[in-house]
């Protein structure tokens, strides 16, 4: 019973901006946004600067995240915090 609203909803439904910008998709990320906000809102919202701010915080979380892995959890302190709280 809920599966053709679902594909109809999935069909029309925008790809996300922080999804596109990851894959260097910026133009496509610009047109998302604007479909998923609303100038009535807010007469001074500036999609660019939100494009900004997710290209940064996507750099941001690529630099912390280089050369780590799962098995990291694991190792050292981490295992240790995990240990002591239990």
């Amino acid at each position: 019973m809920w599966y053709p609203p679902l594909l109809v909803g999935i069909f029309f439904a925008p790809e996300s901006p922080w999804w596109l910008i990851r894959k260097g998709k910026i133009a496509e990320a610009k047109k998302s946004l604007l479909r998923l906000t609303s100038r009535k809102g807010n007469p001074d919202y500036n999609p660019d600067e939100t494009i900004d701010m997710i290209r940064h915080t996507t750099e941001l979380e690529q630099d912390i995240t280089a050369g780590a892995s799962y098995l990291d959890c694991f190792r050292g302190e981490s295992l240790l915090k995990v240990m002591n709280s239990s």
